[in-house]
Order: C-alpha cells, then structure tokens, then sequence
C-alpha cells in the first residue's frame, strides 16, 4: 500500500495529500497518528480494519479518482489480465479521454490486455489480500 500511496501523494507528486477519506480508509499508511489502542497485528485491529474498509471503500476511491480528475490527470490503469501487478496511471485529461477503454492485444489465452478507468475492484482484492482481510 505504502509503494502505491507514495507514488501518488507527497511534495514532489501530483496530489500534494490524500484525500480525507482515504487518509479515514487507511490511517496505518496515510494518518500522521493512528488512534487505535489496539495492536496493529491483533485480531480486533483486523475485525475494525476489515469494517473500516467495507464501509468506506468506495467513498474513498471515488474521492482520488476525483482528486485526479481535479488536477488535471485522470487516473487510469493497464488491465493486464489479471495476475498480482496492478499498474495505475494518470495522464493528462485529452490522452485519458482517447485512451480509456481500449484493448491493447490479447493474452495467449484471449484475455484483453487495455487501458481502463480505474479498476478498484481489483484494488479491493489485492487490500484484502495485503491485510490478510476477508472483504
């Protein structure tokens, strides 16, 4: 998550800070202080992530692929057909424009290979993954 986040967000970035309900969504990565008593690794901590995320995941990326539409730089992402690598990009918004939603080329098994809107779903599965959290 923090390889993701420090791509997007910080003084040399595109997007100075996180919007505020990602930082909600993921105070461990993006809070200056969390306010949990309980330890990061214990199973109530898990449980209250776990709820944390459900509730407002969708809010939250709705609020960066906003944050990004705002600057000027929609975020997109290669759809590689799956597998562990979820690569997003943000270009300027007439390339986004052009570009969004076409298939590339195939996989030798048929799959698409394209460049879509923002695939959070897939996001939703590797942060489940990541935490070790049934979503």
């Amino acid at each position: 998550m923090y390889e993701i986040f420090s791509q997007w967000f910080g003084n040399d970035r595109l997007l100075k800070e996180p919007p505020a309900e990602l930082v909600r969504l993921f105070p461990e990565f993006l809070a200056s202080e969390t306010d949990s008593d309980e330890p990061p690794d214990s199973a109530t901590a898990a449980e209250l992530a776990a709820a944390r995320i459900r509730s407002g995941y969708d809010e939250a990326m709705r609020a960066v692929e906003q944050a990004f539409e705002a600057a000027g730089f929609p975020l997109l992402n290669f759809d590689l057909a799956g597998g562990d690598t979820l690569v997003f990009i943000h270009v300027e918004r007439p390339i986004a424009e052009r570009w969004r939603g076409r298939v590339l080329g195939h996989t030798h098994l048929g799959e698409e290979l394209a460049i879509r809107a923002p695939m959070w779903n897939a996001f939703r599965a590797h942060v489940a993954y990541a935490f070790g959290l049934e979503l």
